[in-house]
C-alpha cells in the first residue's frame, strides 16, 4: 500500500510539501507501519474513555434532573445564600461538556485510516492542523 500511495502523492500537482518531504524520507514507511501498529491500541483506549465519560455524564445529568444534593451540601449552600453569597451556576456537566469538545477538531483526520478515499480538502485541513499545532 505504501508504494502506490507514494506514487499517487508524487504524481499530484498540488501535493503539499510536507507530504512530499515525508515520502522522500527513507524512514517514513517504517514510521507509518509503527503508527499503524499502535493506532488500534490508542483507538481502543480512546473508545473506553469516551464510553466511561458518556456514562459519567448520564449519571451527572440524572442527579441534576433529580435535584440531588447531599443534605450537608444543601445546608451549606442555604447558609451561604443567607449570608448573601450567590454561587456561580456552572454545573459539573457543563464543565465536562466544555472540556470534552476540543477533540471535535480531530474528526477531519479520519481519512488517514484509508477507509474512504481521501480528498484534498481533508488532507489540506490535516496539514493546516499539524502546521498550526505543537505537532510540527
Amino acid at each position: 500500500m505504501f508504494v502506490p500511495l507514494k506514487l499517487y502523492f508524487q504524481s499530484q500537482e498540488k501535493c503539499p510539501n510536507v507530504i512530499k518531504i515525508h515520502f522522500g524520507n527513507p524512514l517514513f514507511e517504517a514510521w507509518l507501519w509503527f503508527i499503524h501498529s499502535q493506532a488500534s491500541t490508542f483507538h481502543d483506549s480512546v473508545k473506553l474513555i469516551e464510553e466511561q465519560l458518556s456514562k459519567f455524564k448520564l449519571s451527572l445529568k440524572s442527579r441534576i434532573d433529580d435535584s440531588y444534593l447531599p443534605l450537608s451540601v444543601k445546608s451549606m449552600l442555604l447558609k451561604l445564600e443567607q449570608e448573601g453569597y450567590i454561587p456561580k451556576e456552572e454545573t459539573s456537566l457543563e464543565y465536562l461538556e466544555k472540556w470534552s469538545t476540543p477533540f471535535e477538531d480531530l474528526q477531519t483526520h479520519g481519512w488517514v485510516m484509508l477507509k474512504t478515499t481521501p480528498t484534498w480538502e481533508n488532507i489540506e485541513k490535516t496539514e493546516e492542523f499539524i502546521n498550526n499545532s505543537s505537532l510540527s
